[in-house]
């Protein structure tokens, strides 16, 4: 195993150690943002001497590779289409982890990648698009699951502001039987930003999984939310790790919602954040179990129905809706969502599809007024009493002193029941 210094500690270096390429800036007391394109030389081989646990950290590489040339340091791989992107090398020392952004440049050829890791952060990607080219993972077996990957590790944020395509096109997962973009693992937060043209599923392992403006996502995908990161080797591998999409409160449109992978122990969770904007899901989703399935890596420790919690949803502003009809999710499933703000409501839909929490209505207290009227001698007592029926008890409800020759008295309840009235001189 390979490892490095990022910050104050040390980080596991990921994948298999000859696919992977660290970015790392040409200074080596320069800002961590920089240039992604075919020609600059930004980029340290995971072979280097200076991605072994490098004491300063940071770009201090003399002799970085550009995209598209050929790895002297590994049989001259070009690391376009071979190695995964990792960010980054950095120490605060050398100005990372602070922001920093990336620029996809296309002026010199499109720039294609496989997976993309993120140590340090905050990290941002601009400009592109960036089009992703190879699988690396494309192997499942006991060990692990297959797929490309996004790795935002623990305590980092990356935003994607650009536009992703996937010429590769998806790859279909044997454990969910599902063709897959891309698969969000590690326990950081990973926002899309750009209006992207990918083809395939999204799919949430571990942490969570945000857009930043309308329909981020292509409409003919659908949201998948698992559990736990499967995917790439040992270190990469975390289990129990609850998924969560954030709409951002932005409006999205997909294809289908699936709720799978190991341990119905642990919530799938999607949170509307400010309570407004809409997500639609316009697919047929009761074609989806919503029950656990086994991971090939942490098998399924808790098999069961899981559980859907909606965070940050409020009626009137908030728009939830499955398909077209009330068929549009199971009873089941409407059962399985737990609306965290409407102590823990299950669903209920409608004809038009949408899905509300069951709210129970407020009990009512009927209140009516009867003002009864006898003739009276100004400055008596009068007892005003009352029964439910004309033959029952009479009890006392009230003494009134005439002030005319009119007594009058106004009685207000509540409830449906009938009352009779006695007016008796003291």
């Amino acid at each position: 195993m390979i490892r490095l210094l990022a910050g104050v500690t040390v980080t596991c270096l990921t994948l298999n150690a000859y696919a992977v390429a660290y970015w790392n800036c040409s200074s080596p007391t320069g800002p961590a943002s920089g240039t992604w394109n075919a020609t600059n030389a930004t980029w340290t081989s995971a072979n280097s001497t200076y991605a072994v646990g490098s004491p300063l950290g940071g770009p201090t590489d003399p002799d970085p590779i550009c995209w598209t040339c050929p790895d002297t340091l590994n049989n001259n791989t070009v690391p376009q289409g071979s190695y995964a992107a990792a960010f980054s090398l950095g120490q605060a020392v050398n100005g990372m982890p602070s922001a920093y952004t990336i620029t996809v440049d296309n002026s010199a050829g499109q720039v294609g990648t496989s997976d993309v890791l993120v140590y340090n952060g905050p990290m941002t990607l601009t400009g592109g698009p960036l089009d992703f080219i190879n699988v690396l993972n494309n192997t499942q077996n006991s060990t692990t699951e297959g797929g490309p990957v996004f790795i935002i590790h623990a305590g980092q944020t990356a935003y994607f502001n650009l536009t992703l395509t996937n010429t590769v096109g998806p790859f279909t997962t044997v454990s969910i039987n599902r063709d897959i973009f891309n698969n969000k693992q590690g326990t950081g937060a990973l926002y899309l930003g750009g209006v992207n043209t990918f083809k395939g599923d999204i799919a949430v392992k571990s942490g969570l999984l945000g857009i930043t403006v309308d329909q981020s996502i292509p409409s003919a995908s659908s949201l998948v939310l698992l559990n736990g990161s499967d995917i790439g080797g040992a270190s990469d591998h975390e289990s129990d790790t609850p998924p969560i999409f954030n709409t951002g409160g932005h409006n999205q449109t997909l294809d289908q919602l699936v709720l799978a992978g190991p341990n119905a122990l642990i919530p799938r969770t999607i949170d509307f954040q400010n309570g407004q904007g809409s997500l639609i899901f316009a697919g047929d989703s009761s074609t989806n179990a919503w029950q656990s399935t086994a991971s090939p890596v942490f098998g399924d420790s808790n098999p069961g129905p899981l559980t859907l919690v909606i965070t940050n949803y409020q009626l009137g502003t908030t728009h939830l809706r499955f398909g077209t009809s009330s068929s549009g999710l199971t009873p089941a499933q409407l059962a399985q969502i737990n609306f965290a703000d409407y102590t823990n409501a299950p669903g209920q839909i409608d004809t038009a599809g949408n899905v509300t929490p069951i709210v129970p209505q407020p009990v009512l207290a009927i209140t009516r007024s009867v003002t009864i009227n006898w003739n009276a001698i100004p400055g008596t007592h009068y007892q005003v009493q009352y029964a439910t029926t004309v033959n029952g008890v009479y009890n006392n409800l009230a003494v009134v002193v005439a002030t005319s020759t009119i007594g009058s008295y106004t009685d207000v309840t509540t409830g449906s029941n009938e009352r009779f009235y006695k007016v008796i001189q003291k």
